[in-house]
């Protein structure tokens, strides 16, 4: 029984030293709030890289934030972007009924080039204006050219 005890108040005390639930203080939210900070991929990234080049690193010009990015922040990493699609195949061949394509092939999508990958990530460092690096290696690629966002989540 000592032992168990011993044992759950190491763990609270341990997690209650690097946990960062309610880092950023307390904030009423109502539907007009924007709650976080957004900037973009400057290079592309491959899976397990941990430095991502930004357009710039603070994520609070807005003040929406207690302090600029800083080690211990949650992002989130997301491609919007990028997909190619079958755009060579014409959509108006024949005789088309209520002006739908006949050609089932136009507009589907042959490659998505990345784009839909997305994951959250913890700041190590901050190493310049534009350079951070991540507490753990990436999981997918992100393609720059895919408006490859940085969003900085809020733990409120």
């Amino acid at each position: 029984m000592r032992v168990l005890v011993l044992l759950i108040t190491t763990l609270f005390i341990a997690t209650s030293f690097v946990a960062q639930k309610g880092k950023d203080g307390i904030k009423t939210i109502n539907s007009t709030t924007i709650v976080n900070e957004f900037t973009v991929l400057i290079n592309d990234v491959n899976t397990n890289d941990n430095q991502l080049t930004l357009s710039q690193t603070t994520l609070n010009d807005n003040n929406r934030f207690n302090n600029v990015l800083s080690p211990g922040d949650l992002i989130l990493i997301i491609q919007l972007q990028g997909a190619s699609v079958d755009a060579a195949a014409e959509p108006w061949t024949g005789n088309g009924i209520y002006g739908l394509p006949l050609s089932p092939q136009w507009g589907a999508i042959t490659n998505y080039n990345n784009c839909g990958n997305y994951e959250y990530a913890e700041i190590a460092s901050i190493n310049s204006t534009s350079v951070i690096t991540l507490r753990c290696g990436l999981k997918y690629n992100y393609t720059a050219a895919g408006k490859v966002q940085i969003v900085r989540v809020p733990r409120y």
